[in-house]
């Protein structure tokens, strides 16, 4: 029942894997963003969906669009997964546009509500929070306003490495593409049981990027 999916984000917790973001249809077919939560079993080729807007996910409309985009960046800590970014249609502003989101996914809560129809989503199986804007400077766009690119842990600091920010409609007239050509760095504080997500010490390297 799973289908063909890629550029997604995903995890694993004891012998399960969960699956999220990405896209359907082909390469080039950002309408066909990926709107579940998929639950799949490797060992017993056991797999279980859930549509992130069933109205009993608790989430609005702009974290289940933020988790259909294509080519977020995405690493797992522990039990949870942590995501970036993406490109995808966002239903607020209709238009195209990349995500400036950190996201926290903790995968055993949300394991449990993709396989158990009609139950409520505890409230801080997902939280996000937004990235500063940048003023040009330092960076264009938002801070986690990157897709396409990698996020990695590296002594203990969060790295969100190269990628770029895509504006509007791919490869239409009026979109804005832009390369960050630069490490972005920070601290991630997550606190699953009080509910709070936020990051500290975030620094760029280079400065305004280089495209060299």
């Amino acid at each position: 029942s799973v289908p063909g999916l890629q550029s997604f984000a995903a995890g694993q917790f004891g012998d399960q894997w969960l699956v999220l973001a990405g896209k359907t249809g082909g390469m080039h077919s950002f309408e066909s963003g990926n709107t579940s939560a998929w639950v799949i079993d490797p060992a017993t080729k056991q797999a279980w969906g859930r549509e992130l807007s069933d109205s009993q996910s608790g989430l609005n409309q702009h974290a289940i669009d933020s988790l259909s985009g294509s080519n977020t960046q995405s690493y797992q800590r522990d039990n949870t997964l942590f995501i970036t970014g993406g490109y995808v249609y966002e239903t607020n502003i209709d238009n195209f546009t990349t995500y400036n989101d950190l996201t926290a996914v903790d995968l055993p809560e949300l394991i449990d509500w993709v396989k158990t129809p009609g139950t409520q989503m505890p409230s801080n199986t997902i939280l996000q929070t937004q990235g500063a804007l940048g003023g040009g400077s330092a960076y264009e766009g938002g801070f986690f306003q990157v897709t396409g690119g990698g996020m990695f842990e590296v002594a203990g600091q969060t790295q969100l490495i190269f990628g770029q920010m895509y504006e509007g409609p791919y490869l239409h007239d009026g979109s804005y593409q832009k390369y960050t050509s630069q490490v972005r760095s920070f601290d991630i504080n997550y606190d699953h049981g009080a509910g709070s997500l936020s990051y500290s010490n975030g620094a760029v390297d280079p400065t305004g990027g280089d495209p060299s």
